[in-house]
């Protein structure tokens, strides 16, 4: 028997480097299966963005990522046994950052570091006698991790879950992973990731032991949480009816709790955020992302608790427990689309997890169910017009792109009338920069904007088959599990070259036409893989009975059997753009793609949406004169715009970039965005490199030279020079 000496527990920090530098896990028997999904994985990787991009600038050398801050990711426990390393508990988060690792990995690949890569490849994998072995050793995965590593397809039907799981986790990387890491911090974050995020490795004696761990951890002797230490302060401000109070808050966060295990705190870090922090305050965000219950404690003149009469009963009863009661409302309504707030479904698909900062800023606990629906609908639908906008105009789209937007409308909604909701929304939308212009550019790219694509192909096709009398599928067209999306996108234009010749006339053109958001639509999966390689009139006669954005490729839409088709089409003045190609698509892509646009325009017509119309652009795309506001998102370092504003960059000039032999060249827009040769404007020099060399990552300012009177300048060697100088010092502060 092992002595009680010997069966101390052994903590041991790593980081995340010497984890899985030269180690194997094996996975204990009693461990579950992988079960993380999209939200976990997008939960964690905005945890470790935000830590990182709170540090780092683009004018630091990668010897200062050692002097950031660390991140800790919690305990894992493990024993020997054989000369074995088993997992017994933290499979979820280890083989989430495998699956990172791996991900990144190919990232730096593209971008040709070669150096970068195989330090990673080392440390994830191994090779004895021909046989490759993975740092995550489990039979049941062994397929499917070889076939991420290998970058190889992966069939998922008839795998257990846990491989489904990790398929569905490694695809999702590419619409997760944020675009500030694709470009030149991409190094930089490899460095932190691996030297300064760590883990407790308690090493428990042997199995038996482990098991003991695993269910002391999981089971026994759980810790107050911050949402226990807020409550019992709430109530410790309290003069009377501590029992009642005490009820109500336990069924409220209950509520919340039957809806997702994460739910309440999400909640209180929502509340505090919305009704009472300084949005933008990186402190205050900060403590109350990590301890909530201790921001109250250092700001509770902000929340009215500078006293012991009744403060704590006040907040408790009168706007904690009737807000979380919305806040379920609005988780429930992120599930299936609610009649009048679909945009919260919407949202929510799209990921943009903050989007319940703005509505409970706006909402009062006293708000009649028809004024909380209402400012509900109004802001979801500002949310998911800004975030089609992005999509369009190619710039960027996940959760931390919205932050700054965010955080400037907080303190301006807060507890407004409906109809002043509506007023100031109504203001911003008619000061947006951006147009549905891009559309007429806009293409499908399979490592970059799959999910966006899809988002916009099925609200369009959800549209048009609503209009004409048919069932609304937008659920359908938008759900997705482990085995994949059930709706694909689907290439009106096969890939075959050959075909398309005389139309594209180089395989890379033909690359860009057949991907113009025009020659797509969506398909059910299994109709979408059975017409595979098929001619187009081949295709016809199976998307006659597709929705009808399919169907109406097909001369029979037009008869008398689709009479709502045709008046719907009709009422929409589209009845000269809707039109049937029986004898061949050819050219017709760059028709279809001005109908989209002309469909986005008015399923997100600023009226249809409910806003007031105040200057802003009329319904068929045609601007009006306007006085802009100024873009801001979430700032990291310098922006091509910078540049311009600081007059280092003139609009219509010219950048080279060159790459293995190869000249691009590209045009600097009026708003300082890079205009490439397909027509596609970019924000950022990185995606504009990402996109003419085809590659998931990039530093476009090492990429991209500007002119000057000198000879031609990098774009990041004319960045240090301005802010040597301090050129850039009052445009950055917008």
């Amino acid at each position: 028997m092992v002595s009680s000496a010997a069966r101390l527990v052994d903590g041991r920090a790593h980081t995340i480097r010497q984890l899985f530098n030269g180690r194997q896990y094996r996975l204990e028997y009693y461990q579950r299966d992988y079960v993380w999904g999209r939200d976990q994985v997008g939960r964690l990787l905005s945890d470790l963005t935000r830590r990182f991009l709170q540090q780092w600038r683009p004018n630091h050398e990668r010897r200062q990522v050692g002097e950031y801050d660390s991140y800790f990711l919690g305990p894992i426990v493990t024993y020997e046994e054989s000369g074995d390393t088993y997992l017994t508990d933290g499979q979820q988060r280890l083989t989430t950052l495998f699956l990172l690792l791996v991900y990144v990995r190919d990232l730096l690949l593209a971008r040709e570091d070669a150096r970068g890569s195989a330090a990673l490849e080392l440390l994830l994998s191994s090779e004895t006698y021909g046989e490759i072995t993975y740092a995550l050793d489990d039979p049941a995965y062994h397929d499917c991790i070889d076939a991420v590593f290998h970058g190889r397809s992966f069939d998922v039907s008839g795998q257990i879950a846990g491989a489904r799981h990790i398929w569905e986790c490694f695809e999702s990387l590419s619409d997760l992973f944020p675009h500030q890491l694709r470009e030149e911090a991409l190094p930089y974050f490899t460095d932190w990731l691996l030297n300064r995020v760590s883990v407790v490795e308690i090493v428990a004696v042997d199995r038996s032991h482990g098991w003991e761990i695993f269910e002391s951890m999981n089971d026994r002797g759980l810790r107050l949480t911050s949402l226990d230490l807020l409550k019992s302060y709430l109530l410790s401000r309290v003069d009377q009816d501590r029992d009642r109070l005490n009820t109500s808050w336990r069924r409220a966060v209950a509520d919340l709790e039957f809806r997702s295990p994460s739910a309440p705190g999400d909640f209180v870090k929502t509340l505090l955020t919305a009704k009472y922090a300084t949005p933008a305050g990186a402190d205050d965000k900060a403590l109350i992302d990590d301890a909530p219950h201790e921001w109250v404690r250092r700001n509770e003149s902000r929340l009215g608790l500078g006293n012991m009469d009744g403060d704590g009963r006040r907040f408790i009863a009168d706007v904690f427990v009737p807000l979380a009661g919305r806040f379920g409302l609005l988780l429930d309504a992120t599930k299936q689309p609610f009649q009048g707030i679909e945009s919260v479904f919407f949202n929510s698909v799209n990921g943009l997890t903050n989007q319940f900062t703005l509505t409970i800023a706006a909402l009062r606990p006293d708000d009649s169910e028809e004024n909380f629906k209402e400012k509900a609908r109004l802001i979801a639908n500002f949310l998911d017009l800004l975030f089609v906008l992005r999509v369009v105009n190619n710039r960027p789209t996940q959760s931390e792109d919205f932050e700054a937007d965010i955080d400037r409308l907080v303190p301006l909604l807060r507890e407004l009338d409906v109809s002043d909701v509506r007023t100031l929304l109504s203001s911003e939308i008619s000061a947006l920069e951006d147009d549905f212009s891009g559309l007429n550019t806009l293409r499908h790219v399979a490592r970059d904007n799959r999910s966006q694509i899809r988002y916009l192909l099925a609200r369009l096709t959800s549209w048009i088959d609503v209009g004409s009398g048919r069932p609304n599928l937008i659920r359908d067209y938008l759900y997705r599990d482990a085995l994949g999306p059930k709706y694909q996108i689907e290439h009106i234009w096969s890939n075959h070259f050959e075909r398309y010749e005389s139309f594209a006339k180089t395989p890379e053109h033909f690359d860009r036409m057949r991907n113009q958001i025009g020659g797509l639509l969506l398909l059910l999966g299994p109709d979408n893989m059975s017409l595979g390689a098929a001619t187009y009139e081949q295709k016809l006669g199976a998307y006659a009975s597709q929705n009808m954005l399919a169907a109406s490729l097909h001369p029979r839409t037009y008869e008398r059997g689709f009479a709502r088709f045709r008046r719907f089409i009709k009422d929409q003045g589209l009845s000269e753009q809707f039109r049937p190609y029986p004898s061949g698509f050819g050219t017709a892509i760059s028709e279809r793609t001005s109908l989209y646009r002309l469909m986005a325009e008015r399923i997100w017509s600023p009226e249809v949406l409910g806003f007031a119309r105040i200057g802003g652009r009329v319904s068929d795309g045609t601007p009006r004169q306007t006085t802009k506001k100024v873009r801001t998102r979430a700032n990291y370092g310098v922006e091509l715009r910078h540049l311009g504003l600081a007059g280092l960059l003139t609009p219509d000039s010219t950048l080279i970039g060159h790459h293995k032999g190869a000249k691009y060249e590209a045009t600097v827009e009026e708003d300082f965005r890079i205009k490439i040769d397909t027509g596609e404007a970019f924000e950022s020099p990185s995606k504009a490199a990402m996109t003419v060399l085809d590659r998931p990552s990039w530093n476009g300012w090492t990429f991209w030279y500007a002119s000057s009177s000198d000879g031609p300048v990098r774009l990041d060697r004319l960045r240090a020079y301005a802010l040597e100088r301090g050129l850039l010092d009052s445009t950055l502060e917008h």
